[in-house]
């Protein structure tokens, strides 16, 4: 298992180092900050919780939620000051505190233009393994006739309903982990930016610990992306 140091959380934020950040889009973006209803409209901007993700994501801090509020209960025990940054996204930021972004960026490009595009949600039901497997779209038929299979022998079962639904609960159970983790939804409208030559340039200042481990992380693989899984973006970091 690989080893992900967080040490950084167990100390006060101490904002040293001043840097440029600059974001260069790679494709184009989608940058969602409120919980969106029936469209997803980006902003035009990264906001500071999105440069917080693609961050983590960069120095490899890919926590479940679960794990994420588990972590923000341990350092509160050793920390005055935490945060748990609930507006917008369901994504619990971990390193918010331990940088600040002194204005807007600059934004530079040669075009832009904003589109909407349809886009299939991910979704996952894993707490209902029932409403989960018949959502599913992708699987193998030999599973899925097994499940099927042990679902008809249950169902001819000669006892009450009730014992009939706890047996077939523990099927379910059971063949969750042969089907996807997610499932897709119905084609969402989503908005994009797209820019040619583009970049966002941040005046960021940061804790000495962050920047360095973010700063050696990005001389080995430059990999990131913002909004959403789609939006790759190139980053170039330099202390002023």
């Amino acid at each position: 298992m690989k080893y992900i140091d967080i040490t950084i959380l167990k100390k006060e934020p101490l904002l040293d180092i001043q840097a440029i950040l600059i974001i260069e889009p790679l494709a184009p973006l989608s940058m969602v900050s409120d919980l969106p209803g029936s469209y997803y409209k980006s902003s035009k901007i990264p906001s500071k919780k999105m440069i917080c993700g693609l961050i983590e994501n960069v120095i490899g801090w890919h926590f479940s939620a679960k794990m994420r509020i588990s972590i923000l209960n341990q350092i509160k025990q050793s920390r005055e000051n935490i945060n748990d940054y609930e507006l917008g996204s369901t994504y619990k930021p971990l390193l918010m505190d331990y940088f600040e972004l002194n204005d807007n960026p600059i934004i530079k490009f040669d075009s832009m233009y904003i589109y909407d595009d349809l886009w299939a949600r991910s979704h996952s039901r894993r707490d209902s393994p029932l409403e989960h497997i018949k959502r599913c779209r992708h699987f193998e038929t030999q599973v899925l006739a097994k499940w099927n299979n042990k679902i008809d022998i249950i169902n001819q079962y000669q006892d009450t309903e009730e014992k009939k639904k706890t047996e077939r609960n523990k099927v379910n159970k059971e063949y969750i982990n042969y089907f996807p983790f997610y499932y897709p939804v119905l084609p969402t409208k989503r908005e994009y930016i797209a820019m040619e030559n583009g970049s966002y340039i941040y005046n960021v200042v940061f804790d000495k610990k962050l920047y360095v481990q973010f700063k050696e992380q990005l001389v080995k693989h430059n990999i990131a992306y913002i909004g959403n899984n789609e939006g790759w973006v190139n980053i170039i970091l330099e202390e002023l």
